[in-house]
């Protein structure tokens, strides 16, 4: 209904438009329209400039699919040239994804859905492809992907994995919050979080920046429980693991990204056994483990302890110690 509504809308306005200069066609096709405002064309009010009918944001999204489309297409031949914008229209009734699979020959969806855009001037709801049907916010999601896996590795991915999209539901919000040492509203902290993921577009690249200046500006103290908190922790220099594992909290979680806390008890690479606090990041539906307390561990990537044989005390979204 909403399509056809659109589609009668802009029919009536170019019949308007046009009616001074071909009267009579315009005034026939204009008589067997469903809907009418006026019995005859020639009295109807002359269309005018609506600031409720233009869609900033929808635009915007289209042309960023454009674009990194186009991106894509260009990065293949090894063509590093600018881009220019098409402005095109966007989907009648935009779907996502619930099928899954990984898509090789992305280069081809992607010049299909040029070729629609061209053709219609919009891009489709859905476009078919060797995993199956693929919806137009899934395109957007894997697309972006495609671009941010290049900004990353500097080189085409072998394939897109298209997944249903991530979201942030109600059992995560726990794990997004503010606590009273994990300070997700602190400026100082918010700050340094928007400098540290200044244009990065991945989960996995903003997670990133985020622990490698943990793992490399915290420096490590042995004390037990909470001492600084996150924002005592970023300002003294140094923490324990728990501090730690606070700073990081709070930081991913400023960033969106949801954050657990991992308690349990670890033999270390010394050959000592102590309870230890780590931390898990959600990027792109997968619990990443993050432990920052050494130089050689990286996220995803524990070195200092043997996470083959450790005893778990729990997962939290707030530490009680």
């Amino acid at each position: 209904n909403t399509t056809k509504s659109v589609l009668l809308k802009v029919l009536t306005d170019i019949l308007k438009i046009l009616h001074p200069f071909i009267p009579f066609v315009t005034e026939e096709i204009y008589s067997m329209l469903p809907v009418k405002e006026q019995e005859s064309i020639m009295i109807s009010k002359y269309p005018t400039y609506n600031k409720n009918e233009v869609f900033k944001e929808e635009e915007e999204k289209i042309n960023k699919v454009i674009c990194d489309i186009t991106a894509i297409r260009n990065l293949k031949a090894n063509n590093k040239s600018p881009i220019s914008i098409k402005h095109v229209g966007g989907p009648s009734s935009p779907s996502s994804t619930y099928s899954s699979g990984n898509l090789k020959d992305y280069l081809s969806v992607a010049k299909n859905l040029i070729k629609t855009a061209d053709a219609e001037g919009k891009v489709p709801n859905v476009v078919s492809s060797d995993v199956g049907s693929i919806g137009y916010k899934s395109l957007v999601y894997a697309f972006s992907r495609v671009i941010s896996f290049y900004d990353d590795e500097n080189v085409m991915p072998a394939y897109v994995e298209i997944k249903p999209l991530p979201t942030k539901d109600s059992s995560l919000m726990a794990y997004l919050a503010a606590t009273a040492n994990c300070q997700v509203n602190s400026t100082k902290i918010k700050l340094l979080v928007d400098k540290l993921t200044k244009d990065l577009t991945s989960e996995k690249s903003k997670a990133k920046a985020i622990f490698n200046y943990v793992r490399d500006h915290i420096s490590y103290s042995f004390y037990y429980d909470t001492k600084y908190g996150a924002v005592g922790t970023l300002e003294s220099g140094n923490g324990n693991c728990v501090d730690h594992a606070h700073l990081l909290a709070a930081m991913f979680r400023t960033a969106g990204l949801a954050t657990k806390y991992v308690h349990g008890t670890c033999t270390f690479s010394s050959g000592s056994t102590y309870g230890h606090v780590w931390n898990q990041v959600l990027i792109d539906g997968v619990w990443t483990v993050a432990d920052a307390t050494s130089s050689r561990n990286s996220l995803g990537t524990i070195v200092n302890w043997n996470t083959g044989s450790y005893s778990l005390h729990g997962y939290y979204a707030s530490l009680p110690f």
